[in-house]
């Protein structure tokens, strides 16, 4: 509080009262204070102009009856000067008794002297001044010096002096206007009451509701309507802008809540998988990085486990995406009912999810856990679908002190866990390092040998079992001048299809053997040669066209082409790749199924894609005829070839032993090292050329007709 240095009290209580105070006074009281001010000032002007005029008229009243008793005394006292009757002029004053508050008088001569008075103790002049005012005012007394003519001639002068009581008229004046001002003002204030009741106090409610919104916020509160006049009118307007403040706040806090709901929303797709509820990699990305720092601070061990759905894709396709979607739905709560609390897990990618796992000590217990309950068959609306997972694990600060190479340390586990067989798990090792390293060496020089032409296309013989003759010959491919130790072709082709290069690869392989065969015509040997193509060439929606300019390239009729296919490729996608397919077939193209024995499809698929031909896998071939196993299968899938009219192919038969007994259960046809090893085109060329296989002149069906 700051303090008046000049008169030592505080500044707020010598500070002179401003104009402005007035201002911020309540309405009640200026209007109080106005309907006072008004009536006394009224009032006091109404009181003084009222004095004003009654002592004017008081006044003049008293100088005319003055005037009037001096020109009666005058008249009647000339005879008296006239004659020098002192006597008779005493008695004309003494007549002044009727008129009391004329108290004395005096008589003068012509010459100014004192001729007779009236009055007790009154003292006059001798000799009438000179100088007398005529009138003469005072405030207790008023007196008149009036000359008495005759003939236009002054005789004498009287002189009349009476009571004027100025101030007593004053005072009685004064005494009417406080007691007039007294009853005016008690009516202004009951007067200021009524009308504060009927005009500050609906205003003063407006006022007080309306602090009550500003403080609580309420838009809620409604003023009560008392009249219809202009103030009913304001607090209808008052009411209708609380409403519009309400609705327009409501609004506000509708589009507030929405938007925090957005954003909420927003902030929760961009951590979540929304098919599963799971987080997403960018959340379990950031929750890896916290982990390994606290794992850092406190010395202790964090776990990743990658988990791969296996053969996923078959499933989305045949049971369609739905069933997918609601399968990598009860997977995500099955993996989060086996797991800790503490446990991190989610969905990195369309069939692949990640656990990040603190101070798990039975990390192995964990997987096998996992790898046993998700291959438990899933109840799917209607569907019983059987899956499995594979799963790589790896560990902080044992495998790596960083959050990207522990996922790919995890991500290179789980593809060999799913490369051993699928449905198991495999902790990461360095060697598992040196294989990804391989992959990756293999896909670099696989696409400069493409670049290069430094592939090149071998050919297995195919031969009809019952008389030896040359039927067809499989394209094999070979990369002979690879630096890459102990390539086998089928590694080439896995990693081929892994990275998606088999279909820049399977291109290279159809236009080079089409273009053989096409030379062995010219020669005189119609050999029907076989290529076997992926589910992602086939699934290629350029790949049927493909196949028919080729061939109309370089003049090839579509049944001396053999396309074979997986029993993988049956089961995936079946309606979409069945199509495509029966065209192929229409075309004129020769259909085989390769390994067939190993898949999984049903014997349901080999009725509705219609294939020409069946190729025994060699694991099959290889433990006859003393494999009771291998000689049951076999014997069963011949049988179930000749019964659906379908061309068998045994693949692998490597002793004459194989051969023979292929050939008693009337097998059609077969490959392998009995016959001859692959060859390059050269090589065969001279072997047909050599005349030491014998080629039929055309290519016909044995079995089912195109």
């Amino acid at each position: 509080m700051q303090i008046d240095t000049t008169s030592g009290r505080p500044e707020s209580e010598s500070r002179e009262v401003s104009p402005s105070d007035f201002y911020r006074r309540s309405v009640s009281n200026k209007l109080f204070f106005g309907v006072v001010l008004t009536t006394l000032s009224a009032m006091l002007v109404m009181g003084i102009l009222m004095a004003m005029y009654d002592l004017q008229d008081y006044r003049d009243g008293w100088i005319k009856d003055l005037n009037m008793q001096a020109d009666l005394i005058g008249r009647a006292a000339i005879p008296a000067l006239q004659f020098e009757d002192r006597k008779l002029a005493s008695n004309n004053l003494a007549l002044l008794q009727v008129r009391p508050k004329i108290h004395s008088a005096a008589l003068y001569d012509e010459d100014g002297k004192l001729f007779a008075s009236y009055g007790e103790n009154a003292v006059f002049p001798a000799i009438l001044p000179p100088s007398s005012p005529q009138l003469n005012m005072g405030e207790d007394e008023i007196s008149l010096y009036k000359p008495i003519m005759q003939n236009h001639e002054r005789v004498g002068t009287i002189f009349l002096r009476a009571e004027f009581m100025l101030r007593q008229r004053l005072l009685s004046y004064v005494g009417i206007l406080l007691g007039v001002s007294s009853f005016a003002l008690l009516v202004s204030l009951m007067f200021s009451y009524w009308l504060q009741r009927k005009i500050t106090r609906p205003i003063l409610a407006i006022s007080e509701l309306a602090r009550k919104v500003v403080d609580k916020r309420d838009y809620s509160l409604r003023a009560v309507k008392t009249t219809e006049d202009e103030i009913g009118y304001m607090v209808d307007a008052f009411n209708s802008m609380l409403t519009e403040i309400e609705r327009q706040t409501q609004i506000q806090k509708e589009a507030l809540k929405e938007s925090e709901l957005e954003r909420e929303r927003t902030l929760y797709i961009s951590q979540h998988d929304l098919l599963t509820g799971l987080p997403n990699r960018d959340m379990f990305n950031k929750e890896l990085e916290e982990a390994i720092n606290y794992a850092r601070i406190t010395d202790s061990t964090v776990h990743v486990l990658f988990i791969d759905v296996d053969r996923f894709k078959e499933i989305n396709d045949t049971l369609g995406h739905y069933v997918g979607d609601v399968l990598l739905a009860a997977v995500a709560k099955r993996l989060r009912s086996h797991i800790r609390k503490s446990d991190f897990v989610a969905r990195l990618s369309g069939d692949e999810f990640g656990i990040i796992c603190r101070n798990q000590l039975r990390i192995d217990e964990l997987a096998s856990t996992l790898v046993y309950e998700l291959s438990r068959p899933f109840n799917l609306d209607d569907h019983e679908v059987s899956t499995s997972v594979s799963i790589g694990i790896t560990s902080y600060p044992k495998d790596s002190m960083q959050s990207t190479q522990l996922l790919m340390n995890a991500d290179m586990a789980m593809y060999s866990a799913k490369n051993s067989g699928r449905s198991a798990y495999q902790v990461y090792t360095s060697d598992l390092e040196l294989a990804s390293k391989r992959r990756h060496t293999i896909k670099a020089g696989l696409l400069a040998a493409l670049t290069n032409n430094e592939l090149q296309v071998f050919y297995q013989p195919v031969f009809s079992i019952q008389d030896n003759s040359l039927s067809s010959v499989e394209a094999l491919i070979r990369w002979p001048d690879t630096m890459i130790p102990m390539l086998t072709p089928t590694e080439l082709v896995d990693v081929a299809e892994d990275t998606g290069i088999i279909v820049r690869l399977g291109e290279w392989i159809l236009r080079t053997a089409i273009h053989h065969a096409r030379e062995w015509q010219e020669y005189g040997y119609p050999l029907r040669v076989a290529i076997n193509i992926s589910s992602r060439q086939l699934r290629e929606p350029a790949f049927i066209q493909l196949v028919q300019d080729v061939l109309d390239q370089n003049g090839l009729a579509p049944k001396y082409l053999d396309l074979e296919i997986t029993e993988r490729v049956l089961v995936e996608n079946s309606t979409m790749n069945r199509d495509s397919i029966k065209e192929l077939r229409d075309k004129g193209i020769y259909i085989s199924v390769d390994d067939f024995g190993t898949g999984f499809s049903s014997l349901s698929y080999l009725k509705h894609f219609e294939v020409n031909a069946l190729k025994i896998d060699q694991i099959f071939v290889k433990g006859l005829p003393s494999d009771k196993e291998d000689v049951a299968i076999t014997t069963a899938i011949i049988s179930l070839a000749q019964g659906l009219g379908i061309n068998v192919v045994a693949e692998g038969i490597e002793t004459e032993e194989q051969l023979e007994f292929l050939r008693s259960l009337n097998c059609h046809h077969g490959q392998g090292y009995v016959f001859s090893h692959p060859l390059s085109q050269e090589e065969l060329t001279d072997q047909l050329r050599s005349g030491r296989w014998q080629v039929p002149p055309s290519i016909t069906h044995r079995a089912r007709a195109m």
